[in-house]
Parts: C-alpha cells; sequence; structure tokens
C-alpha cells in the first residue's frame, strides 16, 4: 500500500501525505478516513505510551537486587 511507504520515508501528516498521493498520481482520499487510518496504525505499529505513574510503578517494582544475574533491578530513581 502506497500511504504504507510514505509512512516508513518519514511523511506523518495527513495533508503531507494527501499531497504526496496527488504528486504520485494517485487518488485523493478523503481526510476524515486518511485521519482514521492513521490512528488505527500507530496504535497497531508504535509502541503505546507510558504514563509517568506506569514508570514510578515500574521502578519501584525493579528497586530489589535479586539473586539471579540476569533479572534487572534499579539503582536510583527520581521523579518530580
Amino acid at each position: 500500500m502506497e500511504i504504507i511507504s510514505l509512512l516508513n520515508s518519514g511523511i506523518k501528516k495527513p495533508k503531507l501525505l494527501i499531497q504526496a498521493l496527488k504528486t504520485k498520481g494517485f487518488q485523493e482520499p478523503n481526510y476524515k478516513m486518511l485521519a482514521n487510518f492513521l490512528a488505527v496504525h500507530r496504535k497497531t505499529i508504535v509502541a503505546p505510551i507510558v504514563s509517568l505513574g506506569e514508570l514510578e510503578a515500574y521502578c519501584n517494582n525493579k528497586n530489589y537486587v535479586s539473586g539471579a544475574e540476569d533479572e534487572p533491578f534499579l539503582v536510583d530513581s527520581f521523579f518530580l
């Protein structure tokens, strides 16, 4: 799909994608449909954003040193 290849080339905004599709000779998609497609695509491809609370909880769970050599642990953390 041409939209996916344009996304992989670095074009992320819907208006820029529509302009790039026009210059390549493709039919112009509906802006709202393209924006919805991008929202769904970002959720499935891009890693989810971690909230500060989730990060702090993860750090609190990893602040002990276990006996296993390959178990990660946290030395220090500071949250504002």
